[in-house]
């Protein structure tokens, strides 16, 4: 006899253990370690994983698993390995990690069907004789018999069948089998290697099948989406079915590299692939100023594994870079795959499925990435490893950079993590001699580092009112008159960020958010950037007046100004607004590489990554805004934006100027930007992260209680804060504990925030900490957020 240790499919703590089933005989050739299973727990049915199968139990009763729901398995031991650490590290079910790390289609079920839970006597009992199709349909589930939903609803309605399914009849239950394949990707081709001969008399037999095949002859391949789109499919697959034409992958054109790498990158990429040769899960740090060729390393370094028959994991943060990055990539190494959250789901099942079956050598994408079944992963890189957005906002709140170091010490791989400004955290890892340290400290082929000039607006605006200066007017109409390329960079979209009243000067907030609504001009609304609430007027204000006047400027009234001012120039904007629409982001993008733009206004989109050779000018719009957010990290982020975006000037032959337009000129952070000095920067910043006991010198323990009612907030945050305190007076000069207050954004979504924040430099005792609050009991609609190292304190 058989049996299974099953991992119960819900999302609560309660239930991250194994129970264990007996295997019937009649599934031991579809079950499998990572495929899911329905079985009963207590009186009720559940899905659950397959984590162990074994010929041994020391239980006395053991139930059966009822049905295999998966055809492939779903999850290997590697990834499961992965997301037992991440539950406990993240203070979350495992269940809810192991969501997060599958496709989206796998979580929706292809086929739904039947199954009787109750004896036969009252399956007959619930039979009042009144309606045959029901009998039928109890007569076929008392003799045991399961049967598909589309079948039982051909003989009762739905309504009939939950009322059966509530009154403990029946289960109605759901499998995940028979997925459709995408087509992006995928293109037919003429089976040469057949060697057959078309006859004569297809033409007329089969016209349209003829007609495939002749324009097949005169090109390479066409896509499989384009050809199904314009003829019968029928006729294509006719065509399949006699081995006239294939289904191949489509594959770009592999090139060499655009310029002999310098001594420092040969260094750099030795040192990697030695320790890629040893198997040895080492931590590199690669810090290499802006336009250093970091992206060449990581190519050159990957493909030094993948010609080791090694695979490698390549994470970007943001979907915009990954599209820049797909062509530099894919020209140079071919068995490639991209995974984004804008993919359309089909399409990210499919790539799962081909990193799966070993098809593919090298993953790129966003944060989710790191989740690829790859088996013989050897080299994960991290491309801009300080931006934020590797930590998820939602549950499991996990920070990609933490678990790359996490898989790669389970695949005993090599880590690099890259920046021109790498985080605070991460470069004291560095110095402390938890990562290695490489660095790039000069531009490829001798290109010098942009011209960097801050420029005063209380100096200037007594000359010039207005969004810009008359310094960085006068060098963006040298740009154009130059044929250049300009970057305009702000972190503000909309059109007019702000509303206040003259009369008490109160700003117009969002109905169900304390944040202020943002004029767009696009859409005539006044939108929340945090609820998307919309309104095309605004009522007065509370304390009566109707005089509202609209203030400050977001990248749309940018864009607006600029093409009044160069109205023959092109002009295009890359911000969230602006590439929401499937396409637009990689559409703006091969127009600023083809020259087809000349001023690019964006936000922070626009201020890492890219390589546009003629951009000889970067516009730093307004710095004082990044310096101004309630949050610790407020200053490195807006040294790492200024840097990052000066950074994209000057990256070919044409030198390249930034101007930096602020009102604070001699502020500390503005003026380490300018210098382009990390180094200084980071000794800045340590000393007083160590003088305050902030990160990395301590962890961060961040909980947020939210609620409808501002006094049950009020008092659910304050509870927490009693029960850690009850449970942790031995601990007491171990732990710190800040609060509980208002969020700096007390309400979103019509329910109002409170935190508290526990600061300690014993890590395991606050992930304690954050699982008792997990695990205890709380009052209906009050919830809780528990986020250990959070990025964002708003």
């Amino acid at each position: 006899m058989y049996y299974v240790d099953i991992l119960i499919d819900e999302p609560s703590r309660a239930l991250d253990r194994t129970f264990t089933y007996l295997l019937p005989e009649n599934l031991l050739d579809q079950a499998a370690i990572g495929k899911r299973v329905l079985v009963q727990l207590g009186n009720s049915w559940r899905e659950g994983y397959i984590l162990k199968i074994h010929n041994r139990t020391s239980l006395s009763k053991v139930k059966p698993v009822h049905k295999v729901l998966d055809e492939d398995t779903v999850i290997d031991s590697t990834l499961f390995e992965l997301a037992e650490w991440m539950s406990e590290q993240y203070i979350c079910s495992l269940s809810q990690v192991l969501e997060s790390m599958l496709p989206s289609v796998l979580n929706k079920p292809r086929e739904q069907f039947v199954i009787p839970i109750s004896n036969r006597e009252q399956l007959k009992k619930y039979d009042k004789g009144t309606d045959k199709s029901l009998s039928v349909l109890l007569e076929h589930l008392s003799n045991g018999k399961e049967i598909s939903l589309k079948e039982a609803l051909n003989l009762v309605d739905r309504a009939e069948l939950d009322a059966m399914q509530s009154s403990g009849l029946i289960y109605i239950g759901k499998e995940y089998k028979g997925y459709r394949e995408s087509k992006v990707g995928y293109a037919y081709k003429l089976n040469s290697a057949s060697g057959l001969v078309y006859s004569e008399d297809l033409e007329r037999k089969a016209p349209r099948q003829a007609e495939i095949i002749n324009l097949l002859k005169n090109t390479d391949w066409i896509a499989q989406e384009e050809l199904e789109k314009n003829y019968p499919r029928s006729s294509i697959s006719a065509l399949l079915k006699k081995g006239y034409i294939e289904i191949i992958r489509q594959s770009a054109q592999i090139t060499a590299a655009k310029y002999e790498l310098n001594v420092e990158q040969k260094q750099v990429i030795n040192t990697i692939n030695e320790s890629v040769n040893d198997n040895q899960p080492v931590e590199y740090l690669l810090y290499g100023v802006t336009g250093s060729g970091k992206t060449e390393v990581y190519i050159s370094a990957a493909k030094h594994a993948i010609k080791n028959n090694k695979q490698v994991i390549v994470l970007v943060p943001e979907i915009a870079l990954t599209r820049h990055l797909i062509s530099v990539f894919a020209e140079r190494i071919p068995r490639i795959q991209v995974i984004h959250s804008d993919m359309p789901a089909l399409e990210r099942y499919d790539a799962w499925q081909r990193i799966r079956s070993g098809e593919v050598d090298l993953v790129l994408g966003t944060r989710s990435a790191i989740f690829a079944p790859l088996s013989r992963l050897a080299l994960i890189i991290i491309d801009e490893e300080q931006e934020h957005t590797y930590k998820q906002a939602e549950t499991p709140r996990y920070d990609a950079r933490e678990v790359a170091r996490k898989r790669s010490l389970i695949h005993s791989a090599v880590l690099v993590t890259g920046s021109a400004t790498p985080s605070i955290e991460t470069y004291w890892r560095a110095m402390s001699g938890k990562a290695a340290l490489l660095e790039l400290n000069y531009r490829v082929e001798g290109i010098p580092l942009p011209k960097i000039i801050i420029e005063d607006r209380k100096r200037t605006d007594n000359l010039r009112r207005g969004i810009f200066t008359a310094l960085l007017l006068q060098s963006i109409k040298y740009t154009l008159d130059n044929g250049e390329q300009c970057i305009l960079f702000l972190n503000r979209r909309g059109y007019l960020p702000m509303t206040i009243c003259r009369q008490c000067g109160k700003i117009a907030t969002c109905p169900d958010c304390s944040v202020g609504l943002n004029y767009h001009k696009d859409l005539n609304n006044y939108v929340c950037h945090y609820c998307n609430y919309r309104t095309t007027e605004l009522v007065p204000c509370s304390c009566g007046s109707s005089y509202l006047d609209s203030i400050g400027y977001g990248t749309q009234r940018v864009e607006t100004e600029m093409k009044e001012l160069f109205p023959q120039a092109g002009i295009k904007r890359l911000d969230w607004d602006s590439s929401r629409k499937r396409g637009s982001q990689k559409k703006i993008l091969d127009q600023m590489k083809n020259g087809e733009i000349d001023i690019l206004i964006g936000t922070q989109m626009v201020a890492k990554g890219f390589d546009f050779p003629r951009v000889s000018l970067v516009g730093i719009v307004d710095a004082d805004a990044m310096l101004s957010l309630p949050d610790f990290r407020a200053g490195e982020r807006a040294f790492q934006l200024m840097v990052q975006a000066a950074g994209r000037a000057g990256r070919g032959l044409i030198p390249g100027e930034v101007i930096i337009q602020t009102y604070q000129p001699e502020n500390a952070i503005i003026q380490l930007a300018a210098s382009q000095d990390y180094k200084s920067f980071y000794a800045y910043e340590i000393k007083w992260r160590r003088d305050l006991d902030y990160p990395p010198f301590t962890t961060l323990l961040r909980f947020v209680v939210s609620h409808r009612e501002e006094e049950l907030a009020r008092t659910g945050i304050e509870e927490i804060r009693k029960r850690i305190e009850e449970a942790l007076d031995y601990y007491e000069g171990e732990l710190q504990i800040l609060g509980p207050a208002l969020c700096p954004i007390y309400k979103i979504g019509n329910r109002f925030r409170y935190q508290l924040l526990l600061k300690s430099n014993n890590e395991l005792l606050l992930r304690s900490v954050g699982a008792y609050i997990a695990d205890s009991s709380r009052p209906d609609n009050v919830k809780i957020e528990i986020d250990i190292n959070p990025v964002s304190m708003m």
